[in-house]
């Protein structure tokens, strides 16, 4: 399934599969569903579930997902778990989502975090960075959050390893700051919630 979205680097709409693409449309139609309107509402589960039927046709064999911005599978896999979660589909109660999950843990380092290069993109497999990325770390943790992963141990080591980079000011000592610190919010609100 195509959806016509603006590419970052050209002026006009063109149609293409990307990943992020499904989840804005998933997300969007989730929040603004409405039963009132059936006609509507039958729209909008016919968005959804073709959005997810993609999201289920693109998932790798190895359970993560590649992504066309960011760091490729790391950042695909958080947004299309956050995708199914909108929906229900959890780790108690889909096999997509597991082995999506079993993915992200496969990669996790001893230190707690995951680092994932620029070189995924390139070659469409995933490629381990030299270092620990604290955005990547945040970005799995909201993963395996968003699918409700019953295990609170990796999730305890990405956090003590994220808060272990942190600045006395509050940033992170890698570059991206804006990022980093935007994710992390989003991993720390996330984390309460469980």
């Amino acid at each position: 399934m195509h959806y016509v979205c603006y590419y970052s680097t050209c002026n006009f709409p063109t149609k293409v599969s990307f990943l992020s693409c499904g989840r804005n449309r998933v997300s969007r139609t989730s929040f603004f569903r409405s039963d009132a309107i059936a006609d509507s509402a039958l729209d909008n589960r016919k968005t959804i579930q073709g959005a997810l039927g993609y999201l289920r046709v693109a998932q790798q064999p190895e359970g993560g997902w590649v992504g066309s911005w960011g760091i490729c599978f790391t950042y695909a896999t958080m947004f299309a778990l956050e995708s199914f979660s909108l929906v229900g589909e959890t780790y108690s109660d889909s096999k997509t989502v597991q082995r999506a999950c079993e993915f992200l843990i496969s990669k996790q380092r001893s230190d707690g975090g995951w680092g994932e290069s620029y070189k995924s993109c390139e070659q469409s497999a995933y490629i381990e960075h030299q270092d620990t990325q604290v955005v990547q770390t945040c970005w799995a943790v909201m993963a395996l959050m968003h699918a409700q992963y019953p295990y609170a141990e990796p999730l305890e080591r990405a956090a003590k390893m994220v808060m272990g980079r942190q600045l006395p000011v509050g940033l992170s000592s890698q570059q991206h700051h804006y990022e980093t610190d935007w994710n992390c919010v989003r991993m720390a609100r996330g984390r309460k919630k469980r």
